[in-house]
């Protein structure tokens, strides 16, 4: 029989690599990062804003000490697009100081994606880029109109129609000299929510370092545990009680999860059928699990007979329920 592993956003095992050292400050972040992004709060103020450092060429998470790029999937044709889009962000900020890079990412697809994201990179100086993944309600179709109102400030050709066509894109932004960047995008590219007058008044790095004080200690606890942790139920828990001491102390995280997202619900053994899954831009996106996962629909046809099937949340499927083929990584 097969054993399949939940798929969690707050993966504790993940940690247990890291050398003890530097363990606590990663905790720390992605802690402070999952209370933001997936927290029961207003548009504007789940912005999790990221700093990277411009070191030979590259873009390194200065926490981690790693290329962004080593973070790309490109297992599925969602990992493919998605993944391509962010090297032609990253491509783009790199050439030049004070450049932005626009990347948007629909409602749907074939991750059932509940909120749209509007990823944007900023050539801050040098050495630092900053990036923001801001979430939306925008209909993919107002997206498409979106991206055509922003191809006007770049001199590359945009014509698209179809929604899935952005997950591939990003698009260069030229500020114009003298114009503040926020103030710029405010006015030219207005989103359904106060995300640019937010990202102006700093509140998106605010909440966040209010966010990391509160976890800070709470890292440096868990930290200690993972020295100890031997089997998955102890990594889940250990996974759970992060969470939920967070959320004593005021940052209430989404209940539509479900099994396989929060350590915490895994505990409770939560029946919902929403969680959450993680984008190659290092966003959290809300998807209802029942139908896919980080790997793309829940539901395939076998390529030999035709017959429909389906797998598991997070798991693979080895035999087709028509013929018995044999799947390699279905």
């Amino acid at each position: 029989m097969q054993t399949e592993r939940l798929v969690k956003v707050f993966d504790t095992s993940l940690y247990s690599a890291i050398p003890e050292t530097n363990r606590p400050p990663v905790l720390t972040e992605d802690l402070a990062g999952l209370v933001i992004e997936a927290g029961d709060r207003p548009l504007e103020e789940r912005i999790n804003p990221r700093s990277f450092t411009i070191i030979n060429g590259e873009v390194i998470d200065p926490k981690t000490g790693k290329n962004v790029r080593e973070e790309w999937g490109f297992k599925t044709f969602l990992q493919e697009r998605e993944s391509n889009a962010a090297n032609s962000f990253y491509d783009h900020l790199l050439r030049n100081t004070g450049n932005f890079a626009i990347s948007l990412s629909p409602a749907g697809g074939p991750a059932r994606y509940l909120e749209a994201r509007v990823n944007v990179g900023y050539r801050k100086n040098e050495e630092e880029i900053e990036f923001y993944g801001i979430p939306s309600h925008m209909h993919p179709d107002a997206l498409v109109n979106y991206a055509t109102r922003l191809s006007e400030w770049n001199t590359l050709p945009l014509s698209i129609t179809d929604p899935e066509n952005l997950r591939e894109l990003a698009i260069p932004i030229h500020l114009p000299e003298g114009r503040n960047p926020w103030g710029f995008l405010a006015e030219v590219a207005p989103l359904d929510s106060d995300a640019w007058t937010a990202i102006a008044k700093g509140l998106p790095w605010q909440i966040k370092q209010r966010a990391e004080i509160d976890a800070q200690p709470i890292a440096q606890e868990m930290s200690q545990r993972l020295i100890y942790a031997r089997v998955e139920s102890e990594l889940v828990n250990i996974g759970a009680w992060g969470e939920n001491s967070m959320e004593n102390l005021g940052w209430q995280l989404k209940a539509s999860a479900c099994p396989g997202l929060f350590n915490s619900q895994i505990n409770r053994s939560s029946n919902s059928n929403f969680g959450f899954i993680t984008d190659s831009f290092g966003n959290l996106r809300e998807v209802p699990t029942d139908q896919a996962d980080q790997d793309g629909s829940l539901t395939f046809n076998c390529d030999t007979c035709g017959a429909a099937n389906k797998r598991s949340y997070g798991g693979r499927k080895p035999f087709c329920d028509g013929c018995g083929k044999k799947f390699g990584g279905c």
